[in-house]
C-alpha cells in the first residue's frame, strides 16, 4: 500500500490521501478544519485506483465512485495544486512504467496525462517516478531512484535537476506553513528538500512508540494547513497501512 493525497478545490494546502488504511488505534489528532483528506488504493481490496474518503481521527476510509477494474496496479504518492484546486498522483502500471494522473475527489474518476519523461537528443526517456509534490505557486517536483526532476503538470514531462544522495524516497510534499518541501524514505528517513538543486538536509528519523514498531514503511506523506505532517505507513505484521501524524518540531510524536 502507498498513501496517496488529494484535496477538495477549496483548500489552501494539501491534505493527506491514504492508501487503503483502516483503523487500528484509539482516535487520533484530526486534520486542519479546513481540509479534507483522501486516499488511493493500492491493494486488492478494492478496484484499482480507487479513491476513498479518510475520517483523520481513526482512519475510517470511505469509497469514492468506483475505481478501474483489477488488474493488480498501483497509486503512488499525491499531490495537491493549491493554485488550481487539482489534485494529481502517481499511476503505477504492471510494466513499471508510471504515469501522471488527475483525480476527481468528488467522484473518483481519474484522468491520466501523460507518461513520466524527459527528451534526451531525440527521443524521449522514460522514469520510473517514485514520489511527486507541488509548491504554493504551482511549481512541480518529481523524484525517480535519487535523480531530482522539475515536473510539467500539463505534460508529465521532465526536467531533469540534480543527483540526491537518498535513492529511497517514495514520500514527498510541501508545507505550507514553512514554505519549504519534505520527504522521506521508506524506512522511515526524514529530509528537508532544496528545490532548487535537489539537495537533502537530515531532519532525523520518524519514530513510533515501542508497541508498534512493525511500521516501518514509510509510503506518503502531506502536511495539513496547520503544519501537522500526515504519513501512511505499512507495517509488517500483521499486514496492513496505518495512518499517522505528528509535528516537524518532533518527529518521535507520532
Amino acid at each position: 500500500m502507498k498513501l496517496v493525497s488529494a484535496a477538495v478545490a477549496t483548500l489552501g494546502a494539501a491534505a493527506l490521501v491514504l492508501a487503503g488504511a483502516t483503523p487500528a488505534m484509539a482516535a487520533g489528532n484530526a486534520i486542519d478544519p479546513g481540509d479534507s483528506m483522501y486516499v488511493i488504493n493500492c491493494d486488492d481490496v478494492y478496484a484499482d485506483f480507487q479513491l476513498l474518503s479518510v475520517e483523520s481521527t481513526t482512519a475510517a476510509s470511505t469509497p469514492i465512485g468506483i475505481g478501474e477494474g483489477d488488474l493488480g496496479q498501483c497509486a503512488g504518492q499525491p499531490a495537491y495544486n493549491p493554485s488550481t484546486g487539482v489534485s494529481y498522483y502517481i499511476r503505477s502500471l504492471n510494466d513499471n512504467n508510471t504515469e501522471l494522473a488527475s483525480i476527481d475527489v468528488s467522484t473518483g474518476v481519474s484522468t491520466v496525462i501523460g507518461a513520466f519523461s524527459y527528451i534526451s537528443g531525440e527521443f524521449p526517456v522514460y522514469v520510473d517516478v517514485d514520489s511527486i509534490a507541488i509548491g504554493a505557486d504551482g511549481s512541480a517536483y518529481a523524484i525517480s531512484s535519487g535523480t531530482f526532476y522539475g515536473l510539467d503538470l500539463a505534460t508529465a514531462d521532465l526536467t531533469i535537476i540534480g543527483a540526491m544522495t537518498d535513492t529511497n524516497l517514495y514520500a514527498f510534499a510541501f508545507d505550507a506553513v514553512t514554505g519549504k518541501f519534505y520527504a522521506a524514505t521508506f524506512d522511515n528517513n526524514f529530509y528537508e528538500v532544496d528545490v532548487t538543486n535537489g539537495g537533502l538536509t537530515s531532519l532525523g528519523s520518524v519514530d513510533f512508540p515501542t508497541s508498534d514498531s512493525d511500521y516501518e514503511y514509510l509510503y506518503s506523506l502531506q502536511f495539513d494547513q496547520a503544519g501537522t505532517a500526515w504519513i501512511e505507513s505499512d507495517n509488517s505484521f500483521p499486514g496492513g497501512a496505518g495512518l499517522w501524524s505528528f509535528p516537524l518540531s518532533d518527529l518521535t510524536a507520532t
